[in-house]
């Protein structure tokens, strides 16, 4: 399958410049990528699209990214990757089954490669 056949790749990011590069890559690849930047944005994006893999953003301006996924884990069992800059906000994150963590900065290509794992 390609990655067209999945559903699309859910980037929760704040920072316009990582969600732009982040979608860039992905969409560069053949992946459907949308971005939200808030809890608010997330929650609402994912009951829209169904996302076959969510790239979070630990820390958003309205809330966290456990916020989004005490949100979204009751509807749905989708893969997540976690990014963050603080170290404490990665080790929080493995309370709730993330699939990986990504320390910020971080290259684009690694988020490329996670894609292909999760949603090819």
């Amino acid at each position: 399958m390609t990655a067209a056949a999945f559903g699309p790749i859910l980037v929760v990011e704040d920072d316009a410049f990582i969600a732009g590069a982040i979608r860039g890559a992905l969409e560069d690849e053949g992946f459907s990528a949308i971005v939200a930047r808030s809890v608010a944005e997330a929650t609402a994006r994912f009951d829209e699209v169904a996302p076959a893999l969510i790239l979070l953003d630990w820390n958003l301006p309205d809330g966290s990214g456990e916020d989004v996924l005490r949100a979204v884990r009751p509807r749905a069992s989708v893969p997540v990757v976690v990014m963050s800059a603080q170290r404490d906000a990665i080790v929080a994150s493995w309370a709730f089954d993330t699939r990986e963590r990504l320390a910020k900065p971080f290259d684009v290509d690694r988020v490329v490669a996670l894609a292909r794992r999760y949603c090819e």
